[in-house]
């Protein structure tokens, strides 16, 4: 194995980017978007048809999310090529930015169950030791999702950073060219090889998982940050970044309410934008905005699944639909989402980063430990 990463990618460690920050905190709160209207069209306040347009912006934010986990990645990590050592730092951080906020939330769900939900049937052994193990299984309905169903796309995210972390062990180019390959590969013929593995086997429905389109969204933010590392960094415009911003969000939202526009380009242009561009003189404003959404992100949405259901059934009990009410509702719904991520991210999941890392500067950056 060499060392380091070849002399055209050796560029200086990426620090924060503000608007990369800001994007994840709206792709949270598409998902909030997507379960409120999902649960005020179960109370009938809205009808069926609006399940699809919930959906479409569910779908738009967690791609959103896989794009920018895929250039995160590579923008943090990509002088660490080729040392193993370096590559086992990386999957031990990984895992203690993701796992514990999961395990409390999942830990949630099923004292949920146990006190409120009582209809629910509870998980069995087997089912909470594959959730907390990040394994995708059928659950008795036969839908792909662990305990807490919104692990479902952790366990995308974890299987990433797996494959990334075998990346690591090599050069860059060579590390980089082995995960685009294996992700691309997998969803060109990993259905053909679920086949003969046999689709009712517990592999087989593994391999099958892993080879939906939704991982090319790791290859998009990969080649994104590929092009960013190239040209030295972001170009620097007059054009504040706040309107940066407003401009890629309206670009997400276009490819969710118009199910025309091609999802893959439009969160492709949104990233490209948002990490590409950056305004010479960021406002102090914009600046703290951005943190707080990139800060609470994660936390926003492993938590907001156990608020929402209070929140519908407030809006429900109004009684008033329509379009500029379904707006009113997703602000006052997203902006207590945020407020619940970001006191859960300041008061449970900091403190536990803090303390399983022991501060240390090893930990990773900023940018990285906003990802999970």
């Amino acid at each position: 194995m060499t060392k380091g990463p070849t002399p055209i990618l050796a560029r200086p460690q990426g620090g924060e980017i503000l608007n990369l920050q800001f994007l994840r905190g709206a792709a949270a709160l598409l998902v909030v978007a997507c379960h409120l209207l999902e649960r005020l069209v179960k109370r009938d306040l809205y009808p069926i048809e609006y399940r699809d347009l919930a959906w479409a912006l569910g779908e738009v934010g967690v791609d959103t999310f896989f794009a920018i986990s895929g250039f995160i990645m590579v923008h943090t990590t990509l002088n660490s090529f080729g040392e193993r050592r370096k590559a086992r730092q990386f999957i031990r951080r990984r895992f203690v930015r993701v796992a514990p906020l999961y395990y409390l939330t999942t830990l949630g769900m099923i004292v949920f169950r146990l006190v409120v939900d009582r209809t629910g049937a509870l998980p069995s052994v087997t089912e909470l030791a594959k959730s907390l193990a990040f394994i995708p299984y059928p659950d008795a309905d036969g839908l792909m999702r662990p305990v807490y169903g919104l692990g479902w796309t952790l366990e995308y995210e974890m299987y990433f950073y797996l494959l990334f972390t075998l990346g690591m062990c090599f050069r860059a180019r060579v590390g980089l060219l082995l995960v685009l390959l294996v992700l691309c590969l997998q969803v060109a013929f990993g259905m053909q090889v679920a086949t003969r593995l046999g689709v009712e086997s517990e592999l087989g429905v593994i391999v099958a998982y892993l080879a939906q389109p939704i991982v090319l969204y790791f290859v998009i933010g990969i080649g994104i940050a590929l092009v960013y590392r190239a040209f030295g960094g972001a170009s620097t415009i007059r054009i504040p970044d706040s309107a940066v911003c407003v401009l890629g969000f309206a670009v997400m939202l276009g490819a969710a309410v118009d199910l025309t526009v091609p999802r893959y380009l439009a969160i492709g242009v949104t990233v490209s934008l948002l990490a590409l561009l950056r305004s010479r003189t960021p406002s102090r404003a914009f600046s703290a905005i951005s943190r707080i959404c990139g800060d609470a992100s994660y936390s926003i949405y492993l938590t907001h699944s156990f608020i929402l259901g209070v929140i519908a059934l407030f809006f429900a009990k109004v009684g008033v639909g329509g379009t500029p009410a379904l707006l009113l509702y997703v602000c006052i719904a997203g902006a207590i989402s945020l407020a619940v991520g970001w006191f859960t991210w300041r008061l449970v999941e900091k403190p536990i980063a803090a303390v399983l890392k022991g501060r240390q500067s090893t930990a990773g950056s900023r940018i990285e430990a906003i990802a999970p």
